[in-house]
């Protein structure tokens, strides 16, 4: 019965580390997705930033596309 048991013990060393091996990993994948999540939010903000202006900009030009435009008919008589 000694062998036996020794072997169950020796087994289940065996999944304690490995049981603490995944918990490392899944700790160093938290780490790292937390990371990444950190970092595409800022790329994500700035994108929206940076849309947000060029919209102002472009719209700004058609804007002032329309009124020369307008201007031009009512000079011809339109």
């Amino acid at each position: 019965m000694s062998g036996n048991s020794d072997e169950l013990l020796r087994a289940i060393g065996q999944l304690e580390g490995k049981v603490d091996s995944v918990i490392s990993n899944q700790h160093r994948h938290d780490t790292s997705l937390n990371s990444i999540s950190d970092r595409l939010n800022k790329v994500e903000t700035k994108a929206a930033v940076n849309g947000a202006f060029s919209g102002g900009i472009v719209s700004i030009g058609i804007g002032f596309i329309i009124a020369g435009v307008k201007g031009a008919f009512k000079a011809h008589g339109g």
